[in-house]
């Protein structure tokens, strides 16, 4: 009895992380509140906790970075090579929530030019799956 229980046991935990592990997998429609970043489309791949992938918009592709989900937490980064006025990174680092039906971020999104020549904005953004 012990020895199913604890198979059983091991089998549950294990069940876990592979029915949520591809969440994100996929394309999302994403939007943030800073009126100088257009739409994104991001093609997000997830490996357990580790996600990557890329957000485009129809002139450029960005490599999504340090992307990392813990249950319904999602954060990640991407890097804007030369898109600050003084020619420097910018980087936007989001932190979300994914919905209970899966199929929704919300969350905050911080920009800040690597340089440190510009202050730091907060907004907000959403991306929903298609």
């Amino acid at each position: 009895m012990k020895r199913c229980m604890l198979v059983l046991g091991c089998s549950l935990l294990t069940a876990v992380p592979l029915t949520a592990g591809d969440d994100l997998a996929g394309t999302w429609a994403l939007k943030t509140s800073f009126e100088w970043l257009p739409d994104l489309e991001c093609a997000f791949k997830q490996a357990g906790a580790e996600l990557n992938g890329t957000c485009a918009t129809s002139q450029r592709s960005l490599d999504v970075a340090a992307g990392r989900v813990d249950a319904d937490a999602v954060t990640w980064r991407l890097d804007a090579a030369g898109s600050a006025p003084n020619g420097a990174t910018v980087s936007y680092s989001f932190s979300g929530a994914l919905d209970p039906n899966r199929a929704v971020v919300k969350g905050t999104v911080t920009a800040f030019d690597q340089s440190g020549s510009f202050p730091s904005r907060q907004g907000t953004f959403s991306a929903s799956k298609r």
